[in-house]
């Protein structure tokens, strides 16, 4: 947004502080734009429609973070997309006042109010869920468990170490991958040895086994202990 319109929503919140006597600490409203090189977002403030049902909108302004450093923390991309004729399209937010003279100003949160449901409406106090549109999330339960789903079909999960990448459990664990390269590698691993193994005899080294290893004993599912 442009000057111009920076100075249009400041000259609006100046007069309507003036006619009713209220100095605004937070305003509401929906998120237009998002702008990931600055983690900023322009704003459409719904409480300062005109008689028209004008509603003014912000430059860019900073959005909150829980967690923030040079180059690193963490970093939430809103959907934005209100419009005049649609403002509940972006997402619902406070937009704080931080300095009443210069009008400067940051969004401190999203809301979940305007659009209905909350990513697990079943959450327990406690816990905690990042859930994206597309259905994937990760979510922290009470009782300590850890659960990570990627909803769309045929949606990869990569994982880069520079490093060792050590996995310890207390029970076991199952690796799941039906037609997977995994499973192929071991079942074809498996296949190899059996068929082909020999035993040492009195007599000399043994035959490979009559009984061979097909289709029909291979895993389904991959289960290391």
């Amino acid at each position: 947004m442009n000057a111009d319109n920076d100075e249009l929503v400041h000259q609006l919140l100046h007069i309507a502080q003036q006619q009713i006597g209220i100095v605004y600490s937070a305003v509401f409203g929906h998120i237009v734009d998002y702008f990931p090189d600055t983690h900023t977002v322009t704003v459409l403030l719904v409480g300062f429609a005109n008689e028209s049902g004008f509603c003014p909108v912000t430059g860019q302004i900073p959005l909150g973070t829980p967690w923030s450093g040079n180059g690193w923390g963490m970093q939430v991309a809103p959907q934005g997309g209100a419009t005049q004729l649609q403002p509940s399209l972006g997402e619902p937010c406070v937009v704080l006042v931080l300095d009443r003279e210069s009008f400067q100003t940051a969004v401190g949160a999203m809301l979940f109010g305007g659009f209905g449901r909350t990513p697990d409406p079943a959450l327990q106090n406690g816990e905690m869920i990042m859930k994206h549109s597309q259905g994937s999330l990760l979510k922290f339960h009470n009782s300590g468990e850890l659960e990570v789903t990627l909803s769309a079909p045929q949606a990869p999960l990569n994982i880069s170490v520079n490093g060792d990448a050590s996995i310890a459990a207390s029970g076991k664990i199952n690796l799941g991958s039906p037609g997977g390269a995994l499973q192929a590698l071991l079942n074809a691993t498996a296949a190899t040895l059996f068929n082909g193994h020999t035993h040492t005899t009195p007599n000399g080294t043994s035959s490979p086994p009559l009984q061979q290893m097909g289709s029909s004993e291979e895993t389904q599912v991959v289960l290391a202990e």
